[in-house]
This record gives structure tokens, sequence and C-alpha cells, in this order.
């Protein structure tokens, strides 16, 4: 039996459970006590693997919904999604971030698909209104090979749908049409797909890289989502121009409005205009009988009230008072609506005292031991002479293999696939709050409760390798740019220019003597920004002259010489023998355990290839590269504790005292 498994069948025996289940079939509001960490999301799963219906898991934040998210993952459940709040405030000019919009429209579209899954969301979700399931149904573009669709029909569509048509796709929301082949970019969270037809038939879908532009997976179907929330054609448009007339007298701020929604354009705050196209629909509309599951009702309705507040708050603005803007209660829901949209509600109560209609379970929190390993590892000593089943979740492989290490005394196994009901567990699976059921002698920990919680870094990373310009919006007029053909010349700008029957965008460079080139934009990678050691202003190269040639020259021939004086040193370094590091001891891993944050994966690739050359006879020459913030720092810290392990003394050398200062 696989650990999974194990899971589904935790609660067979259990009265608790029994006595909820009796209830669900005849109560619609069910209040549950004694459930504490984790212990939420593994009852929730075995309701959902019993009923087999779409659960909503409501919780005061997005952050809770998204680790929600994560310990029904951990739990076996495939099909859970998290659904984000708009993340705006009320009455505001601002555009929903473009991850959140394409998170939000992908789990709106995997409920319709879905007889039945679990979403995760929050008191910011659910009670603010959202598009109807049926426009999102109608908007869908389902398409797949020896298929037949109007390629026409098709642009039209695409444009309704949010999508701007371009040269070349870049960006999500992008698409472009060259011939009979149409590349998409439909989701910040994908790939974009290339179509290629032959007259109205599809004859190939496949994924590709927009930097590369190779192709990745052949597909045989895609259903294409819109890419903005709020999308409407001609019939929701007069309806919203009827009513927009209708709602004020503000001729500025309804010629802004009806000037972007006649064009599709999204605009600043348009999630509060939603009544202008459709009646009022929530996420429970989505699904049949929904079962609504309230985590910690006390906080949950501190929140509702909250919410409802600060729109209150921000519709009698003074600065708002001029908008054109709906009423609160006509955007949002209140929770007499929500229960009654619910076929089951389940309110999960932590704060109050314990009622005798209420299910009561015996399940427990666990301690915060702060780093005291002495006082953890005497308890789990107790807890292993009791017969408890002790399993610890690690948030990653490597911090998996490191507790290994460190509690190597008490034979710790990952047994996620060959499970066994007694012992010590360590799994590479997320947590994300542990706790303890004395009666099923079951614990469940987390490295959290151990070291401290781990604060995820905010900052997102990419682990392509970009050009010097990634796009023509990082040049500014007045840059001085350095094109491969024709040498060093000043960005004046991006101009339209018409030719041979066609508009196009071209990056117009100007170079001596006022002569001015024009650089189509699909030649980007042609160009760099000119980069000096001197804050001169650098001389512009002559079209068509011959210094650029002579400089490329002069600089082939001390590039060669540089290489020359490398190749001597490294081949003199490499018959060198250097000083070999011992491997990690369990202090070192101890040590690295006690890091207050999650590692990125570049991190632990840059720690793994700095222990391993330390590790090697050979001698070390690494440099290690990163904006501030992205944790350099902490490999610079493991080496230094490396070194120290094996008797050796260490040196930070840093730019400025109030460096040295923070380090020490």
């Amino acid at each position: 039996m696989n650990f999974k498994n194990w899971l589904n069948i935790i609660f067979d025996d259990d009265k608790n459970y029994i006595n909820l289940k009796n209830k669900f079939e005849n109560d619609k509001i069910l209040c549950v006590n004694g459930v504490s960490g984790s212990s939420n999301t593994l009852l929730i799963s075995n309701i959902f693997k019993d009923y087999k219906k779409t659960i909503f898991f409501l919780t005061k934040s997005d952050e809770d919904a998204g680790n929600a998210k994560l310990d029904f993952e951990s739990y076996g459940i495939e099909k859970v999604y998290y659904f984000p709040s708009v993340g705006t405030t009320p009455y505001q000019s601002s555009i929903m971030d473009e991850d959140t919009e394409s998170q939000r429209l992908e789990t709106l579209i995997q409920i319709l698909k879905n007889d039945t899954a679990i979403v995760c969301l929050s008191c910011d979700a659910l009670f603010f209104h959202i598009i109807p399931p049926q426009k999102i149904r109608e908007y869908l573009i389902n398409l797949s090979k020896k298929s037949t669709y109007d390629m026409s029909i098709l642009t039209k569509k695409l444009v309704e749908c949010g999508y701007y048509r371009v040269e070349k796709v870049a960006l999500a929301g992008e698409f472009a049409i060259r011939g009979d082949i149409l590349d998409i970019y439909y989701s910040s969270l994908k790939n974009p797909v290339r179509i290629e037809f032959f007259g109205d038939e599809i004859e190939s879908i496949r994924s590709f890289n927009s930097e590369t532009q190779k192709s990745e997976e052949n597909l045989d179907e895609i259903t294409i989502p819109p890419f903005k929330e709020i999308v409407y054609g001609k019939d929701e448009l007069e309806i919203a121009i009827k009513r927009l007339n209708s709602l004020s007298n503000d001729e500025e701020s309804k010629d802004y409005i009806f000037e972007k929604i006649s064009n599709f354009h999204q605009f600043d705050g348009e999630h509060y205009y939603l009544n202008l196209f459709y009646e009022k629909s929530n996420i429970l509309d989505y699904v049949e009988n929904p079962i609504l599951v309230i985590d910690d009702i006390t906080l949950v309705n501190q929140k509702i009230d909250w919410i409802f507040r600060e729109f209150e708050t921000n519709y009698h603005e003074t600065a708002n008072i001029k908008k054109i803007k709906y009423k609160p209660n006509e955007m949002l829901f209140n929770i007499r609506e929500i229960y009654e949209k619910s076929f089951k509600v389940v309110e999960v109560d932590y704060l109050h005292p314990k009622h005798e209609n209420n299910i009561i379970f015996d399940f427990e929190g666990i301690p915060v031991y702060l780093g005291n390993l002495e006082l953890f590892k005497n308890d789990i000593k107790k807890y292993l002479d009791e017969d408890y089943k002790v399993v610890l979740f690690a948030v990653n492989e490597i911090q998996a293999t490191r507790l290994q290490g460190i509690f190597n005394q008490f034979a710790p196994k990952d047994d996620r696939f060959d499970f066994q009901d007694n012992g010590f567990s360590i799994v590479p699976l997320f947590l994300s709050n542990g706790f303890l059921n004395k009666s099923k002698k079951i614990i469940f920990l987390t490295d959290y409760e151990i070291f401290g919680k781990r604060k995820k870094i905010s900052k997102h990373f990419w682990t392509k390798r970009t050009e010097v310009i990634d796009s023509f919006l990082d040049l500014k007029v007045g840059d001085y740019v350095v094109h491969i053909h024709h040498g060093v010349g000043q960005f004046v700008g991006i101009e339209r220019v018409k030719s041979t029957g066609s508009e196009k965008d071209y990056i117009a460079i100007m170079y001596a003597d006022s002569d001015k080139i024009f650089i189509p934009v699909e030649q980007l990678n042609f160009i760099q920004k000119y980069i000096s050691g001197d804050f001169a202003k650098p001389k512009l190269d002559k079209i068509g002259g011959k210094g650029w040639t002579k400089t490329k020259e002069r600089v082939k021939r001390s590039i060669e010489e540089l290489a020359g004086e490398l190749v001597k040193i490294y081949s003199y370094r490499l018959h060198q023998k250097g000083f070999a590091f011992s491997p990690d001891t369990q202090w070192q891993r101890e040590f690295e355990a006690k890091f207050p944050y999650e590692e990125t994966e570049d991190q632990l690739l840059a720690i793994e290839e700095v222990k391993r050359d330390m590790e090697s006879p050979k001698p070390m020459d690494r440099l290690i590269c990163g904006d501030v913030g992205f944790g350099k720092t902490e490999v610079a810290m493991r080496a230094s504790f490396k070194s120290v392990m094996s008797g050796k003394q260490v040196m930070m050398l840093v730019p400025t005292t109030i460096l040295a200062e923070q380090h020490y």
C-alpha cells in the first residue's frame, strides 16, 4: 500500500467521521470542531473521495488558499485548483496581474470541464462577482487536428477574447498570422502554440518556445480560453453602452470606457464594471450542488465584514465621487446568498467551545521547536516508543535528504510507495502545518515546526539566458547602441514606415552626419546597448565607412591575445594541486536546514556546484552572479561553514564597512 492509499482509509473506522457522514445525509449546515493544522485538508480530502462532488474550500486569504491546494496535492487529490482574488483595491484604477488573471481563467475552465474537483479560494475571491459560466463556455475556442475553422472568423473571435494581433508573438495575449500559420500565446502559464492550416483545415498543432521559436510538443487538440476575464460580443456591447449612458452624466469617464470597450480592450479597474455586460454571478454557479467548506468560520466572518467595509469606504471616497461606479452590493454577495447557492456547508471552527451538536474530532497541534533539535529528538523517541507513526514532510527532495542525515538515529525512510504504518518517515511533500492524533497514533510534522517558518522569496526567477536587449521596450530615446554591421549609433525611437503596400514598426538609429537607418523589430538581436567603462559619449560611426570594420578587427586581435593568456593561466592551474575539503558533516546539514527561506532551483544548483568544486583536489575558480536579494550570501555562508568544518579559516571581503558589519 502506498502513502496516499493509506490516507484514504485513515478515517474508515473513525466514529467521528462516521457521524459526519450520517449528518451529511440529512443536514445542510454542519459544524466541525477538534481539527488542527493540516488535519482540516486531510478530513476534506476524504469527504471529497467519498461524496464525489465539487468542494469549494474557503479560507481567509489567498496565501492560505494556495497552501491548502498544496496540502490537497500532497494527500493525493489530482483535480484541485486555486482561484485567486483579483488582487486590486475596490474602485481604484488598476489592472489585474497577468498571471493572476491567467490562473483565474484556467481554474474556471477546469471547473467547467470536470465533473468534480476541489477549488481553494479566499473570501475576496468567493464574494466578488465574476463572469457567468455560460459566457466562458461561449468564448472557449476548441481546435483539433483535421478539423476546419474559418481564419477570418477565428481572428475576429480572438480579438473579442482580448488578444492583440502582432507581427511576432512575444508576450501572453498576442497572436500573429503569417499565411496559413497562426501563432497564439494564450496564457502566461504555458508556452505559445503554432497552428498550421491548409485552407480551413488544421494540419498540425504544436507548442513552441517564444525565445528560440523551436517546437516543443505536438498536440492533437487545444482549448484557447479568453485572454481576459471580461469577454463580450456585439450584443453585450450594445447592452453595456445603454447601461453606461444611464449610469452617469460624466462624459469624460463615459467616453474613456466607451472607447475601450468598443475596441474590446482592457482598461483600468474593469472588473468593477462587470455589471455593464452581465447579471451578477458567482463561482458557485459553475457547478451543480457545490459543497462549501469554510475553514476557520470565525476569521472568515471577520474577513467578510472587512471586505464590505473596505468597499463602502472606497465607494464614498472623495476622489471617487464623480466616478462611474456600481454600489458594493451590486458587486458583492452576502453570506446568506452564498449559503443559498451551496448544497452543503461545512463550518470548521477552531476558536469557539465545542457544542454537543457539532462533530468533534480529536486532532491536536504540534509544538514549535525553533531549532531545538535535542528537544525534538527526545519527543520523536517518545512517540516511536509509544508506537506512533511519525511522518516528517520536507519542502523538497534536497531538504528531505538533509533531514535524513540529521535524524539518521531513527532510521528514517521515504516509504511513500511501500508505506509502513509504523516507524519514522521523511517524505518530500508539502504540508502547511503539522498535527497529532492520539487515538490513531499518528503525528504529521513539517520542517517548519523544527526550524521555524520558511519564507518564500516573492521575486520571479528566470532560468533563461537573456540577451543584452530583450525588446525595444528596454531602449530609451538617446541611448547609444551597437549594430553588428553598422557600429555605434544612437537610438532615436520606433517609427512606423510604409513599404511595399504594408506598414511595419522599425527601430530608428542615427549615425554620423545625421544618417538614419531603420531596423525591423524582428532584427532586434542585431543590436546591443553600448557599454563602456567611462562616461564619455562615444563617437558615432559613419554608415559605409571603414571605422567600424577596423574597430572589429582591432577588438578581434585583442580578444585572441587575451584568450591566449587565459589558456596559459588555466593550463597552469589545471596542473596545480589544491585542497580537497571534506564532505558535508552532520553540523553542515543542521546549519543548512535552519535557512529561513525556501531555496530556489538556481540557488540549490549553485550550492551543489560550489561544494563539488571544494571537494575536488583541483584549484577552485568560480563566480556566483545574481541580483540583490537573490541568495548569493547564503551560497557564501554554506561554503564558509564547509571550509571551517575542514579546519580552514575564511576571509569574506566586501566593498563597504556597512556590508562588513551586516555580514558580521
